[in-house]
């Protein structure tokens, strides 16, 4: 073995870490210009800088790329949160310091904040599921919140599932009826639902 061989061995293993960070950084841009359908793996590789064959002794395949690059980017965005919230004793401040850090975030890192919102996960369902009682779901039939005055949610959280369709009409139907039921004053926002209720 000659003194060629055994610094680029080196070089080699210490550059193990940087290329990982160069394919995720390269993925990211890639994701966020093209989408997840239309990105190619000899597109990550290209823009990396990579063989082909390379992104493979990494990431088991461009789905498991994705999910690793969700899971950095979902990660980072909860130690940022979290920071930006410690301090404040109120809700209305936790929840203004939330939104302020979370639209910098977004503001910061345009291509993270495409991937995160990627087609794949648009419609995530069943993480504020409504429910007729607290003890089975987050939101009532009027998407208020259980035992928050003046908290709604209105998306396809509140699904208990997610059929074979697309969920987006679902979700512009319960938004427009929530929306109508607060216009009209069926329902009142300062008025939530018992967090005791039954």
């Amino acid at each position: 073995m000659n003194h060629h061989s055994v610094r680029g061995e080196k070089a080699e293993r210490g550059d193990k870490g940087d290329k990982r960070e160069r394919i995720m950084s390269s993925a990211m841009r890639v994701f966020a210009s093209k989408g997840f359908y239309g990105a190619k793996v000899s597109d990550i590789a290209d823009d990396a800088g990579v063989a082909d064959g390379t992104i493979y002794l990494y990431f088991k395949s461009k789905d498991d790329l994705l999910i690793s690059l969700f899971e950095e980017q979902m990660a980072r965005v909860q130690v940022e949160l979290t920071r930006a919230m410690d301090g404040a004793e109120r809700a209305p401040d936790k929840l203004r310091r939330f939104i302020h850090a979370y639209l910098e975030l977004v503001a910061d890192n345009r291509h993270a904040a495409e991937v995160i919102t990627i087609d794949r996960y648009a419609h995530l369902v069943g993480g504020a599921r409504m429910a007729t009682r607290p003890e089975d779901g987050v939101v009532d039939a009027d998407h208020r919140v259980f035992g928050v005055p003046n908290l709604f949610i209105v998306d396809g959280s509140v699904l208990p599932t997610q059929g074979a369709a697309n969920p987006a009409l679902t979700i512009m139907a319960l938004a427009a009826r929530a929306a109508h039921r607060l216009a009209t004053r069926q329902v009142h926002a300062d008025t939530p639902t018992p967090a005791d209720a039954r």
